[in-house]
């Protein structure tokens, strides 16, 4: 029996030469683990907003909008609101047109459209068109001495905003924007459904 015992314990050390001992590491999981406490430590109770935040009155915004005082006493560049010329812009598909209008004489002062600046065909109605005559009209305005306007713009087309960035980029002081686009209240009647 002894010597069973001995054969047995001298073939122990082949048997776990044979036997693949994967290992186990637990240093990654340990370290989250870690890392996420002292995350968890640095964290604020409660929220404390940014500096000032609470003691921030919200003021009305009326005063943003015209009233009729508006038109009658303020002043922008030593003249009137009233007195302000207008641009015009009529924002269509397919084009984009400019006019001057002074309010004082009830004439137009001039008229400009993308086919005047030299596109053609379907790139009159691009935004890069209305941008350029903005940019052109702007540019005609501020050499003759002129910075303040107000804007009516009507219409949906691409040139709408392009056209008044145009107008910005030549220096224009623009007082007021106003929207005169038409929104019909019940429109015409739909075309009949098609039949397939």
């Amino acid at each position: 029996m002894s010597r069973n015992l001995l054969q047995s314990l001298l073939r122990l050390p082949q048997t776990f030469c044979r036997i693949q001992v994967s290992s186990f590491h637990t240093a990654a999981a340990y370290n989250r683990r870690k890392d996420m406490r002292s995350l968890h430590e640095n964290v604020p109770d409660e929220d404390e907003g940014t500096e000032g935040e609470r003691s921030m009155v919200v003021s009305s915004s009326l005063p943003v909008f015209p009233t009729l005082e508006t038109h009658t006493k303020m002043t922008f560049d030593g003249m009137l609101y009233k007195d302000i010329p207008v641009i015009y812009i009529k924002c269509s598909q397919n084009n984009t047109i400019m006019t001057t209008f002074d309010v004082k004489t009830r004439k137009i002062l001039s008229m400009l459209t993308c086919g005047m600046e030299g596109f053609r065909n379907c790139k009159k109605g691009t935004n890069v068109a209305g941008q350029a005559v903005g940019l052109s009209v702007g540019k005609r305005w501020v050499q003759q001495g002129m910075r303040t306007f107000r804007v009516v713009i009507r219409g949906l087309g691409p040139g709408r905003s392009s056209s008044i960035k145009g107008l910005e980029m030549a220096g224009i002081n623009i007082v007021s924007i106003s929207d005169t686009t038409p929104a019909p209240e019940n429109g015409d009647k739909p075309r009949k459904a098609r039949r397939v």
